[in-house]
């Protein structure tokens, strides 16, 4: 019985090292989608897929904004996400049922920013989220008095909206990103 347990883990190790190295491990996943023994490209595919899908919620104050991921300038790094899911270093396959315990699962997707089209993108964003005080008023209606509310005003600079989008942590989907900005009294 002993040599039968010492077999299995000796074949069990050995199909850990069979695993192929440019491939995700068997249990990787991506978001919800399973990539176990995913090639790159198979993997460069499903990480494009997830890009063009994201959208980006920006809100500051009372006003909200969406837009696509990729019109705010951002790119995909393809390369470091499929090394994170397809890292399996020789020691770690020399430990028996080691495969088991790995399982990397990609929450979120690895983003960089080109610098001028986020620029515009965040001039733009900064002017849609930000809108002027309003006094209070009063005025005639039906012969009667109607006093106006006066409204508290938001400043958003595009440097803020530019350095939310950069720490912000993107998925597949929707991402929320709140970016405070200046209240303006009336």
């Amino acid at each position: 019985m002993l040599f039968g347990v010492g077999a299995l883990i000796v074949l069990e190790v050995c199909a850990q090292l069979l695993l192929p190295y440019d491939r995700a491990v068997p249990l990787a996943r991506v978001g919800t989608v399973r990539a176990g023994l995913s090639s790159r490209s198979d993997l460069a595919r499903i990480f494009q897929e997830q890009f063009q899908s994201s959208k980006v919620e920006i809100t500051s104050g009372d006003r909200a904004m969406t837009s696509e991921l990729a019109k705010l300038g951002a790119s995909i790094n393809n390369d470091q996400m499929a090394a994170r899911l397809s890292d399996y270093p020789l020691w770690q396959r020399l430990i028996p049922f080691s495969v088991l315990a790995k399982q990397p699962h990609l929450k979120s997707l690895s983003v960089g920013f080109t610098g001028t089209q986020l620029a515009q993108q965040a001039e733009s964003i900064a002017r849609q989220l930000s809108y002027q005080p309003a006094d209070a008023s009063l005025s005639l209606k039906d012969g009667a008095l109607v006093v106006g509310v006066a409204k508290q005003g938001h400043t958003v600079t595009a440097g803020d909206v530019k350095s939310a989008l950069l720490v912000a942590s993107y998925r597949a989907g929707t991402t929320k990103v709140q970016i405070q900005g200046k209240t303006m009294a009336p």
